[in-house]
């Protein structure tokens, strides 16, 4: 379930900054790449960050015992 999220995010987030930022104009290709870029790297670093909490919280569950 978490692997599928994860893909529907990705997915999401890739068509959503391509609709917003190169509209229906399909004769630009870099921005087009620049758009997928961004997309890869706000989902890794958004993955990134829920990993470090997950570890954090479970580092304060264990250190509370």
């Amino acid at each position: 379930m978490i692997l599928l999220m994860l893909v529907w995010q990705f997915a999401y987030l890739g068509v959503a900054i391509r609709r917003f930022y190169l509209g229906e104009d399909t004769r630009r290709v870099w921005p087009a790449i620049r758009a997928a870029a961004a997309a890869l790297l706000v989902y890794l670093v958004n993955s990134v960050f829920i990993t470090l909490c997950q570890i954090l919280g479970g580092a304060l569950a264990l250190a509370s015992l």
